[in-house]
């Protein structure tokens, strides 16, 4: 007699049954042991145990897009496809040492292409780069569970950017059609109507695209940093830029609000 096959189970299936057993695990009083949920690894892990490449887990991990924008914010990120800021941040168990903090600094100096100094006020480590598309922000501080780390990005001047032309293109369409004498006034008005929907649907979905590859290339860069104070930092030192570390007082006008 042959072995009954094994039952295959759906995506759908899979999540469930995940859910199930986390809820079973919580009731007997055992719960996970990380604590904190599964990590990026465990993630990948689990989805290739399932057939799922890891390159598609990255890309659906980084269009989580809730996670870090202000509950303000996530309106326009409904509308216009990406919020005027968002954050990365969590708790990486180790020390924030003077060594690890010059590493860190380093490394968002050559990822950025920058030479800026990083500030010391304190236990509150900050850096900061500012460009004409927005800016991002650095802070760091040790706290009793592990070395709080933050990444706060401000985006709002890049989709700024994408306005602008898009509305031009509109204007000069509309214009085009009002001129054109063979066309009656309320064709010309439902076509431009048809050309601010086409137009604003493009715009949102080339400004949501780009937002996703900038949360993915910055939740990278993150990973990065957080094992530059988890683990040791001599190859993150070897390719990154000279460090400056200033040690002094920190603005707090320089801090990026989310919330």
């Amino acid at each position: 007699m042959s072995p009954e096959p094994s039952p295959e189970y759906s995506d759908k299936d899979v999540t469930r049954i995940l859910r199930r057993a986390a809820e079973l695990q919580e009731q007997a009083g055992s719960p996970a042991r990380s604590g904190q949920g599964a990590s990026r690894e465990d993630l990948k892990r689990i989805g290739g145990e399932v057939g799922i490449d890891p390159a598609f887990i990255e890309a659906a991990m980084a269009e989580g897009l809730d996670a870090g924008v202000a509950a303000d914010h996530q309106g326009q990120s409904r509308w216009l496809g990406a919020p005027p800021q968002y954050a990365i941040e969590r708790v990486i168990p180790g020390q924030l040492t003077p060594e690890s903090w010059g590493t860190l600094v380093g490394m968002l100096n050559h990822h950025f292409k920058q030479s800026k100094a990083g500030k010391v006020s304190g236990g509150f480590h900050s850096w900061k780069y500012k460009h004409d598309l927005g800016s991002v922000y650095v802070s760091a501080i040790q706290t009793e569970a592990g070395a709080h780390l933050k990444l706060e990005l401000d985006i709002d001047g890049g989709i700024v950017a994408g306005i602008v032309p898009t509305t031009i293109a509109w204007f000069a369409t509309t214009s085009l059609l009002f001129a054109n004498d063979a066309l009656r006034p309320w064709l010309s008005m439902l076509l431009s109507a048809g050309a601010l929907v086409g137009l604003g649907t493009s715009f949102r979905a080339s400004v949501r695209s780009w937002w996703v590859k900038d949360r993915r290339r910055n939740a990278a860069l993150f990973d990065q940093l957080a094992s530059a104070i988890s683990s040791s930092p001599v190859s993150a030192l070897e390719t990154a830029t000279p460090v400056l570390t200033e040690v002094g007082t920190v603005d707090s006008t320089e801090t990026l609000s989310t919330s």
